[in-house]
């Protein structure tokens, strides 16, 4: 009966905002100003570790959209919008909170008319996997003359929908099939814009905060033990095991990082972890600039395929990262040549993988087996490979 009623509230919703969109897609629109600089919308709605890994792509857009003669506008998550407006590439940055767009059509209005009234004639929706209540549909009210998205997948839509939201582009660049690690699928949208000889390359992060007083001058890494859902993160109890061996061979203090709502997950690590080993508890304490500044100082991140991984290897910074076979050579490993240090990717390899986290296994409040399979030594051994260097 529960199922039953959320699926009804779940199309009463989207039906509203369907209708609610129609509306603002014919409100008024002004008209550039003569000699106003072009305006050129970018849509990215997605989450922090899809945006870390668009920064190469992003710079790559400044170019085909130089700032001479463009104003280039981000339309990005809020999650992530604080640290994007530190980059070069962007004249403006517009935060959209998600779960406001959904669920509060007032918010949803007054933000369709703040686009509307951004005067875009271009605008781009470079994510693959499209989602129809949100990038989408900004396409389809900002108003811009001409709109380009990416033919995409299914991943987060249905046929039906993509069928519908197909129309709100004036083109859809075409996509290669098969499975395309993300950087390689963020340069095909790039070379689809007339950049022919762009190659993708290892993100670069600009970090404008600070370290932490309690870390300054401090040698330390990073441990991050969530990934959103407990089916993608590697048991607790292991990273305490590993902690505990880093502490007796290397005396490195160990730094608990998360985001907002991961508390909880941290304080039950840093519980785990017998007491000689040294451990400074910063989940949910930073701002997202400010947990790219920890990362950018440490020695060392070791997480699940999540963020962090991504953001260590924008910073520079060596990382290990735990990973299960949900999606599996999309976002990890990282398939390019770089001198800089890209992620060490630690997996159990199953028949099942790329399943879309659409786990076959009994595994609701625990690891997927793609991700428990992989064992305390084998993650040591990279570890000690990396700490050793240095």
């Amino acid at each position: 009966m529960a199922g039953t009623v959320n699926r009804w509230r779940e199309r009463s919703v989207l039906a509203r905002n369907f209708l609610l969109d129609g509306l603002a897609s014919v409100l008024p629109r002004p008209s550039a100003a003569p000699g106003e600089k072009q305006a050129v919308m970018v849509v990215r709605l997605d989450v922090i570790g899809d945006f870390v890994l668009w920064l190469d792509a992003a710079a790559a857009l400044r170019q085909r959209y130089p700032a001479e003669r463009y104003r280039l506008v981000l339309v990005g998550n809020a999650l992530w919008t604080d640290l994007a407006a530190q980059q070069p590439f962007f004249d403006q940055v517009v935060p959209v909170n998600l779960g406001r767009l959904l669920r509060d059509p007032g918010y949803r209005f007054e933000l369709w008319r703040r686009l509307r009234a951004l005067r875009c004639e271009v605008a781009l929706n470079p994510t693959f996997s499209r989602h129809f209540p949100c990038d989408d549909a900004v396409m389809r009210v900002c108003g811009a003359r001409e709109r380009i998205g990416f033919a995409g997948d299914f991943a987060n839509q249905r046929p039906w929908e993509m069928a519908i939201s197909n129309r709100w582009y004036t083109r859809l660049i075409p996509a290669a099939q098969g499975q395309l690690m993300e950087l390689e699928r963020n340069a095909e949208f790039v070379r689809g814009l007339g950049v022919a000889s762009f190659r993708p390359g290892l993100p670069e992060l600009v970090v404008a905060e600070e370290l932490p007083a309690a870390l300054a001058g401090e040698r330390y890494y990073v441990v991050v033990p969530g990934a959103g859902k407990a089916l993608r993160q590697w048991p607790l109890e292991r990273y305490a095991a590993l902690m505990e061996r880093i502490w007796d061979t290397y005396r490195i203090k160990a730094v608990i990082c998360g985001a907002p709502g991961e508390e909880a997950l941290g304080r039950r690590l840093r519980e785990l972890v017998p007491e000689p080993v040294q451990a400074v508890y910063l989940t949910g304490a930073t701002t997202l600039a400010g947990f790219a500044a920890v990362i950018k100082g440490s020695e060392l991140v070791l997480a699940n395929e999540s963020s962090a991984i991504h953001l260590a290897a924008a910073v520079g910074t060596r990382s290990v990262c735990l990973t299960g076979g949900g999606h599996y050579g999309r976002f990890v490993p990282y398939c390019l040549e770089s001198s800089g240090p890209l992620p060490v990717v630690l997996e159990h390899r199953m028949a099942c993988f790329n399943c879309n986290w659409d786990c076959i296994y009994p595994c609701r409040d625990a690891a997927a087996p793609c991700l428990a399979g992989i064992t305390v030594d084998e993650v040591w051994g990279a570890v000690r490979n990396l700490l050793d260097r240095s």
